[in-house]
């Protein structure tokens, strides 16, 4: 039988490997904090790396879609690949949640998003879309919202520390409809309205002529859920009441077997 390989060099190829490893997953989550993405100079500032050593494994990664690049080549973001295999790994939560989602979107007629937090970024990690209508708002499965102008998001900011959200709001709150909040006050007394037992709303702040209704739910393990209502603004101001009512109900049957 031939003795395993401890020699020197074996070790410090295993030590170099485990380096690139943790250099990857570094970039990884700076852009998972940056949903829009991030020059290679910004991630080299925000992980300690080398310029050149990002470009090297940012190159590398965006072979296996981890990472996707812009076509002017500036700018770098989350790819295709990490999504699918976030969903993936939640198929057993997806499962748990189904159906209770599943009777939200009967009593409600409109579509039902479901996310979990990710750095900062609220991810869609199933849907059930709004059924018999013409006119109706569907989510990308995978897809990362922002938190401080979806009502998903907002209800994902209502778990989170003060200090965690004092970072995002210093991080700028960027203008994306008329409607964005962009004041950190204002959004810190939504925050404290949904901490008190209120519902978090989002009237036009992401996409023009979209509503949303959001309840954070907290389901098994330690990781943080929202349950999402999407509508157009015409039928918004006549259904937020059922809507209200039958998000409460769900949250409530989830936590019933969650033990919450």
């Amino acid at each position: 039988m031939t003795p395993p390989d401890s020699s020197p060099t074996k070790a410090k190829g295993q030590r170099n490997e485990i380096r690139l490893i943790a250099r990857a997953a570094s970039i990884l989550r700076a852009l998972a904090e940056e949903p829009s993405g991030l020059s290679l100079g910004q991630i080299a500032k925000q992980t300690g790396l080398a310029r050149a050593t990002v470009q090297r494994l940012v190159g590398a990664m965006e072979v296996e879609r981890l990472v996707a690049t812009e076509v002017d080549k500036v700018g770098v973001r989350i790819g295709s690949e990490i999504p699918r295999i976030a969903t993936l790994a939640y198929r057993d939560i997806r499962q748990f949640f189904r159906t209770a989602i599943e009777q939200l979107h009967q009593d409600v007629e409109e579509s039902v998003d479901l996310t979990v937090l990710q750095g900062n970024a609220a991810v869609v990690i199933d849907q059930v879309q709004g059924a018999g209508r013409v006119l109706r708002v569907v989510s990308q499965v995978g897809s990362a919202l922002p938190l401080y102008c979806t009502s998903n998001g907002k209800a994902h900011l209502s778990q989170m520390s003060d200090a965690d959200v004092a970072e995002i709001i210093a991080g700028g709150l960027p203008k994306i409809t008329p409607q964005t909040i962009t004041d950190g006050p204002t959004l810190l007394a939504e925050i404290a309205k949904i901490r008190a037992g209120g519902i978090a709303a989002d009237e036009e702040e992401y996409a023009a002529g979209v509503c949303a209704l959001s309840l954070p739910v907290r389901g098994v393990g330690n990781a943080s859920y929202a349950l999402g209502v999407l509508m157009p603004r015409q039928r918004y101001d006549e259904r937020a009441g059922l809507v209200r009512e039958a998000l409460a109900k769900c949250r409530a049957s989830i936590e019933t077997v969650t033990g919450h």
